[in-house]
């Protein structure tokens, strides 16, 4: 039930394939807060069929509006925007609006509206998205969350690329899956030539994400709390070797208080752990929670169940049982044994104890 009488604007991009997703985003979002929602959402082919499957989510809620935009050449979508794009560091072209989408997004509501909210579709939230809009942004082009991924595999190569962009810093390159836009001002100041002129002359390895970075890292952008975007917790070891002066408990934290979980790698539809460091993915059950909220719940879990066949991580009841045991048995010889016997029982427990992990989450 609408209890506010405030919209909020989310925008989402899609295509046919991507629509399960961004749809147990979509139930995440209607799940958590009480405010009306619009979503937008950018396609590039969306059946109708699918479009219906998403509009049956208002058997469940009722604070919501859908408003499709279709990409097509238009007075908005300027077709000489996508004319002689620079491409990616490897020299190829981009796919389209999906890789620059962003600047689009205050040209496509009305003028009342001073603000907006991106969201990548594979994200969930865990709390009211309101907590997140409430953000003051007046003075800011937009708010953004620290990326913790690309600062921690950044090289002098990948910089070198384009000099313009601090990716070595933490702290200074936003992740763009989660933004808060002053569309206002990007309206105002006409952001939207300046984003492609960059998109045309300088080379862009994380397309949009590096164009904005490219834009407003440098104190243009409102840095908002780690909560609003987690990704992933990395080691105090991979922290200390990058030379970043923050503990891990940071990133501990802000898991811990998560409004907005991003699964920016490995996605709980295809994987039960994190490429990262092969721990087991956080917020796992949470993301299936709401999936199962959804009319695509059956093809999902279908989809899950495939994938973990193909990378042997699925395995019948008897084996998991089997596997308790083997875990078990070493657990209980280790602590039985001292020296070299006590050093391999312990590696054999160790073993087991990350398949049994992997597959309490099946």
């Amino acid at each position: 039930m609408n209890n506010s009488a405030e919209k909020i604007p989310v925008f989402f991009h899609t295509s046919d394939e991507f629509c399960p997703y961004m749809c147990v985003a979509i139930a995440s979002i209607l799940y958590n807060t009480k405010s009306f929602i619009d979503f937008y959402i950018i396609e590039t082919g969306v059946s109708n069929f699918n479009k219906k499957l998403i509009a049956s989510l208002k058997e469940k809620f009722s604070n919501f509006n859908i408003n499709w935009i279709s990409f097509e050449y238009n007075n908005i979508f300027k077709r000489e925007y996508f004319e002689n794009l620079n491409g990616n560091d490897k020299g190829k072209p981009w796919p389209g609006i999906h890789a620059f989408c962003t600047p689009f997004m205050p040209l496509l509501v009305d003028t009342s509206i001073d603000k907006l909210i991106y969201l990548d579709s594979d994200i969930i939230l865990l709390d009211d998205i309101k907590l997140f809009y409430e953000h003051d942004i007046t003075d800011y082009y937009l708010g953004a969350i620290p990326d913790v991924v690309v600062p921690l595999i950044n090289t002098s190569k990948i910089s070198a690329m384009n000099s313009y962009i601090n990716k070595h810093d933490f702290g200074i390159y936003f992740n763009a899956g989660v933004l808060l836009l002053n569309a206002k001002k990007f309206r105002e100041e006409n952001i939207i030539d300046k984003y492609f002129q960059i998109a045309q002359t300088e080379t862009v390895s994380v397309c949009d994400q590096d164009i904005l970075n490219r834009l407003f890292q440098n104190s243009k952008y409102k840095k908002l709390d780690q909560r609003f975007n987690v990704i992933f917790q990395p080691s105090q070891k991979l922290l200390d070797e990058k030379g970043f002066n923050i503990n891990k408990e940071y990133f501990a934290t802000a898991q811990q208080n998560a409004i907005i979980r991003h699964f920016a790698n490995n996605k709980p539809w295809f994987s039960t752990t994190e490429n990262w460091e092969n721990s087991p993915l956080s917020n796992f059950k949470d993301w299936w929670f709401f999936a199962q909220m959804t009319p695509f719940y059956d093809g999902l879990t279908k989809e899950l169940m495939f994938k973990l066949h193909q990378n042997s991580n699925y395995i019948p009841y008897s084996a998991y049982i089997f596997i308790i045991l083997k875990y078990w048995k070493y657990a209980i010889l280790s602590m039985l044994t001292t020296g070299k016997k006590k050093y391999r029982y312990n590696s054999k427990k160790e073993y087991w104890y990350q398949k049994k992990s992997i597959c309490k989450k099946l």
